[in-house]
């Protein structure tokens, strides 16, 4: 697999790992700072857990911006290793097994597009809430609030309502103890020979289908991801993931669990990760589209960018009508052979001859076709 993952648990492949991993554990310490405001007219006050359990609250606090550290004498021994392991718990839980991917994967754009990706060798992976149809992301953020809020009301605990306020809105967290997650994404399909593709993403058969190799995702130190359609698979996806919370808070120590804020923290941590298997996720109205991702992540931890998937390159800023888009080049240069095939949209006006002078100027070497599917 590429680095869908490794990007929050630092993999050995990382450079400093011990650096790294200070550096999260600091700021893991810090991120717990949602020290509960206790209201004595209206707050019952959560009893001691028995091992195993997770305690439960009828009327939930609101959290301060202050830092856990500030306040609290931190057990190292309690503290430090437990997010280590649900971070890698989580991570875990990305990496979806899948079969062969198709070869080559196409991109479809328009000819300006074309013109640009030979011409700079690159591809741009997008920040995936501001794609053209940015409900993509929430429609797997809705599945997890969906389960939440059966969860909540048959059996109502603090972590799930946590977790829920969480997604809902991501600035309940203190901003200055908060680790942001921000999901690069560029799309593919496994084939260009439907007309719903060329209809909806070729430009109505004007446009280009560009085929690469997959094995470029490697190469950019990208993941790789098979698009899921099916929804009962996507819920049980995501139900796995939030019970990796339960299950750490489980395993904490009964004197641990007294202090709320680490019941927040495994909060805030599932919450990073709901949107990042979001990403693989689509309603199945769009099946069809056989689509498949590359994907990378942005971490930043008090607006500091701490790590990047891919080659620590910096995120640069387009205009789309009235949309900001962020967006990080995919550079193909030194492999340019990852280009294999152009497909040239059955209504395009672009002749072949004119697309191989301009790709053999490149120094590249794709098949050159014309669509044969007849879409105006």
């Amino acid at each position: 697999m590429g680095r869908f993952a490794p990007v929050l648990t630092l993999s050995d492949a990382d450079g400093d790992l011990g650096h790294r991993r200070a550096v999260l554990t600091a700021a893991l310490i810090a991120l717990s700072g949602e020290r509960p405001r206790r209201n004595s007219r209206t707050h019952t006050r959560t009893p001691a857990e028995r091992p195993g359990e997770i305690a439960v609250a009828t009327d939930y606090p609101t959290v301060e911006n202050t830092s856990w550290a500030d306040k609290h004498m931190v057990d190292e021994s309690a503290t430090t290793t437990a997010p280590d392991r649900l971070f890698d718990a989580c991570a875990a839980s990305l990496r979806v097994e899948h079969g062969p991917a198709p070869d080559p994967l196409y991109h479809l754009t328009d000819s300006a597009g074309l013109v640009g990706i030979i011409k700079e060798k690159c591809l741009w992976a997008s920040l995936a809430t501001t794609l053209n149809d940015s409900l993509e992301v929430a429609h797997g953020r809705t599945i997890a609030t969906t389960l939440l809020e059966t969860r909540l009301r048959e059996h109502p605990s603090l972590y799930e309502w946590a977790l829920l306020t969480y997604l809902r809105d991501p600035s309940t967290v203190p901003a200055s103890h908060q680790f942001e997650t921000d999901p690069l994404v560029i799309s593919f399909c496994g084939r260009c020979d439907k007309s719903g593709q060329w209809l909806h993403y070729g430009r109505s058969g004007r446009g280009v289908a560009l085929g690469f190799s997959p094995i470029l995702a490697q190469v950019a130190k990208y993941d790789l991801v098979q698009v899921d359609y099916d929804e009962d698979s996507q819920r049980k996806k995501m139900t796995a993931l939030i019970e990796l919370g339960r299950k750490a808070l489980a395993e904490e120590k009964p004197s641990v669990l007294r202090d709320q804020n680490v019941i927040y923290r495994t909060a805030h941590i599932i919450s990073l990760y709901v949107p990042l298997l979001a990403i693989g996720m689509k309603h199945p109205s769009f099946y069809e589209e056989e689509e498949w991702r590359f994907v990378a992540h942005v971490m930043s931890f008090n607006g500091k960018r701490e790590n990047v998937t891919g080659d620590d390159k910096s995120l640069k800023f387009r205009q789309s009508g009235e949309r900001l888009v962020p967006y990080e080049e995919i550079s193909f240069a030194a492999s340019r052979e990852m280009l294999k095939e152009v497909v040239i949209g059955h209504s395009s006006p672009l002749a072949p001859d004119a697309v191989r002078l301009m790709v053999r100027e490149a120094q590249m070497n794709p098949r050159i076709s014309r669509s044969s599917v007849p879409v105006r």
